[in-house]
């Protein structure tokens, strides 16, 4: 239960508090959290693509691989603060968040790239099978950066 926040309340029909016979009822619905969407000026001015179409992993290892960002903006870019990126494989319930370590990139010039070492461990309960690896950066602001998902090979050995 969050400890700060706003309830907004539709009245329908005022009722009457005057008449003995019809008491006044009030109902609550179970609350739901309002998640405002991100502005569009949040929005993170890369294209994002893989290293390779397809890479191999042991149960228990982490699986490496790496993340080029393209500016697709007209101006040089750099990040007021580094973006978390979420990394996951299939519908799995293992995933992982974490912040991007994009301080070392500096400012982006207009179709600059700059490549990104990313690791996802993949724990020693992980099914053995194909999976594709899901990667989405910037979490929190407009429209996430994405890329088709490469195929992930789960192994035993």
């Amino acid at each position: 239960m969050p400890i700060r926040g706003t309830a907004r309340l539709t009245v329908v029909g005022a009722p009457r508090c005057d008449q003995p016979a019809e008491p006044s009822r009030v109902a609550v619905r179970p609350f739901e959290t309002i998640v405002p969407q991100p502005r569009r000026s949040t929005r993170l001015p890369f294209r994002l693509s893989f290293d390779r179409a397809s890479y191999r992993v042991r149960v228990g290892q982490r699986l490496h691989y790496r993340v080029t960002l393209t500016s697709t903006s007209r101006h040089p870019f750099r990040f007021r603060s580094c973006p978390l990126y979420f990394e996951q494989l299939g519908s799995s319930a293992w995933h992982e968040i974490h912040y991007l370590n994009c301080h070392p990139a500096g400012t982006f010039a207009p179709s600059a790239t700059a490549v990104f070492a990313i690791e996802l461990r993949v724990p020693r309960t992980a099914r053995p099978g194909r999976y594709g690896l899901l990667f989405e950066l910037g979490l929190g602001t407009y429209q996430l950066v994405q890329a088709p998902a490469p195929r992930v090979l789960v192994t035993r050995n």
